[in-house]
């Protein structure tokens, strides 16, 4: 009895025993009166909607499914100190007998507030940055396209052909680029885009670039839906580029 009862007031986890039944708290460790900032005595004469006033009904409702199934567990549920506020808690629950034809639920609760806290920061930060990379690849793009029509005006300005077709060339190269920023921009993973996709768009723009092609010339993609990272897709659409060209 002895080595059992050091488990129950040394363990780092708190740990409270209550009867569903009548909403009582039986027991509670020290962990437990650390964490809810109440004394044994006054745990005692707590009930179960003292601690856990806004999930009170999903406490419970898992109560019941635990004395029928002997355990069970939740994620997260939030319970309320002494002096008002919220930790929110693991939740690990088994059945115990408690007399001959009545049981009653031993309940492990981990604080998990500083944790949720910190990856809540962290999400935060995450969505931040996701913000400013759509903001550089929508840049990038809308820079890239610029520059794509500041060369298509100045093959008004130019009667030789062949300087008419090194700009065009150049122009395509470009929007090859501009491309794969406009497909991460719209993307919902920023780090790679579906090569595929992007080869059936580009393919289908530079064809259409050519002011004369010839009517027995038709145009076939066959392409998976590769992912790839913008450092690989960027060369890959320039080759790609040249070989349509």
């Amino acid at each position: 009895e002895e080595r059992f009862r050091n488990i129950f007031e040394y363990s780092n986890d708190a740990i409270v025993v209550f009867d569903p039944d009548h909403d009582e708290i039986l027991d509670a460790n020290p962990r437990a009166c650390q964490l809810l900032g109440y004394t044994h005595q006054e745990l005692g004469n707590l009930s179960l909607g003292g601690l856990f006033p806004d999930d009170l009904a999903r406490l419970q409702s898992f109560a019941l499914s635990v004395v029928a199934e002997g355990y069970g567990w939740i994620d997260e549920i939030s319970c309320q100190t002494r002096t008002g506020d919220r930790r929110d808690v693991e939740l690990s629950a088994s059945e115990i007998p408690h007399g001959p034809q009545h049981s009653c639920v031993l309940a492990l609760m981990r604080d998990i507030t500083d944790r949720k806290q910190v990856e809540a920061q962290v999400l935060a930060s995450l969505q931040e940055k996701e913000v400013l990379l759509r903001e550089i690849h929508h840049r990038v793009k809308n820079n890239l396209q610029i520059i794509s029509s500041l060369l298509s005006l100045q093959t008004r300005y130019i009667e030789d052909e062949e300087g008419v077709s090194s700009l065009n060339d150049s122009r395509t190269r470009v929007e090859s680029m501009a491309l794969v920023h406009e497909k991460l921009y719209q993307s919902e993973d920023l780090a790679q885009i579906d090569f595929g996709e992007y080869i059936h768009t580009l393919a289908s723009y530079v064809f259409d670039s050519f002011e004369s092609v010839p009517q027995a010339v038709r145009l076939r993609v066959e392409a998976d839906p590769i992912p790839m990272d913008v450092d690989v897709a960027i060369p890959s659409g320039l080759i790609v580029n040249e070989r349509i060209t």
